[in-house]
């Protein structure tokens, strides 16, 4: 069809211009832009086409030709305008404005959209194009304004949805954000932006668990999505911080004697970098017990950890004095990295019960 309409019309710029949209709606961009061209070569004063070149080159990664593209729909838009009436400026307006939005003219693309908008000021888009010029130039409120006249016009316009839950966003209005977010995913479920941005609410509001939550469900949506990895990283080690602090609350609530309960709180520092804390836990413990063998347990991992094999056997010799079992020891996932040092063996070869002596080998 598109083939026989050049044939019919070989020297109509609009008709080459469509021809070329059309290619580029079906994801035929390398097409698209050879019949750009062609329009542009017929009729150089048909201003969109210069702004769907920028576009179609931006949609191929050549940012530098998109730029090259965008500069002169800007200079020739800025021609036409000085030739042209005041009043009849409409199309033209809007196009310059997100040619400039995309060149990070912010200022002049507001005063675009403000020229276009008083000859049209129904157009949702044109409301939408003040909103990010404005937003980007931290206009805040008055980006807001604009996207919600976008919304009175439609309210199930999604770019005006999340331009306003980006600026409650960026002003840590994060429950009120959290209300356009949701409206988003309510309309379009499949994208993962806004369960992001949902995901980064309940963290900032502490919200961890359910932070942790929504992140999941877009690494099942998108495995390979960055932010909503890093997302669960973040709520997962908020997590663990706050059990951490609920062992201590509890242990010093119920018995703040008890070692066993110590211990916990030792081993979840421990699991987490806390070094320290988990060495002076795991001390405390042997303080309030001596003869409890978890506390040298505990000190062992920490010598394992540090590399430091003497003294992990030390500590490990101390436990099975104090009632830690070998069964224990052969499935201690945290002992692993010992199994084959010769001390170790002939460890586990002296302090095994005596049924089973024969089948340790120190060789």
């Amino acid at each position: 069809m598109a083939d026989r309409l050049e044939e019919l019309c070989p020297n109509w710029a609009i008709a080459l211009g469509d021809i070329g949209y059309g290619y580029y709606l079906r994801g035929e961009v390398s097409s698209c832009i050879e019949y750009y061209k062609k329009s542009i070569a017929v009729d150089s004063t048909i201003l969109p086409t210069y702004f769907w070149m920028g576009v179609s080159f931006a949609t191929l990664g050549d940012h530098q030709q998109a730029r090259k593209w965008w500069s002169l729909h800007v200079q020739k838009s800025h021609e036409k305008k000085a030739l042209m009436q005041s009043g009849t400026y409409l199309r033209e307006s809007f196009d310059l404005g997100n040619s400039l939005l995309n060149l990070q003219r912010y200022e002049e693309a507001e005063h675009e959209f403000e020229a276009f908008l008083k000859l049209d000021s129904l157009d949702v888009q044109g409301w939408y194009g003040l909103g990010v010029s404005l937003y980007q130039q931290r206009k805040y409120e008055p980006a807001k304004s604009a996207y919600q006249k976008s919304l009175n016009i439609y309210p199930k316009y999604l770019d005006a949805l999340v331009g306003i839950g980006a600026i409650l966003r960026d002003q840590n209005r994060f429950s009120k954000s959290e209300k356009y977010w949701l409206k988003v995913v309510e309309l379009d479920s499949a994208n993962v932006n806004p369960w992001n941005e949902i995901g980064l609410v309940k963290l900032k509001i502490f919200q961890y668990k359910e932070a942790a939550n929504i992140s999941r469900k877009v690494i099942e949506m998108d495995s390979l999505n960055a932010i909503s990895w890093n997302n669960l990283g973040l709520a997962l080690s908020k997590c663990i911080s706050t059990m951490r602090q609920d062992w201590l609350g509890k242990s010093n609530c119920f018995d703040s004697t008890a070692a066993n309960s110590i211990k916990h709180l030792a081993t979840l520092n421990l699991r987490t970098g806390h070094l320290e804390e988990a060495r002076k836990g795991f001390e405390h413990a042997i303080t309030v017990n001596q003869n409890y063998s978890g506390g040298y347990l505990g000190q062992a991992y920490i010598l394992v950890i540090q590399g430091d094999l003497n003294g992990t056997l030390a500590k490990v010799e101390y436990a099975i004095q104090k009632g830690t079992t070998f069964e224990a020891l052969s499935n201690d996932d945290d002992l692993n990295g010992l199994r084959k040092e010769m001390k170790w063996k002939e460890l586990m070869k002296k302090t095994a019960p005596l049924g089973i002596k024969s089948n340790i080998k120190i060789l």
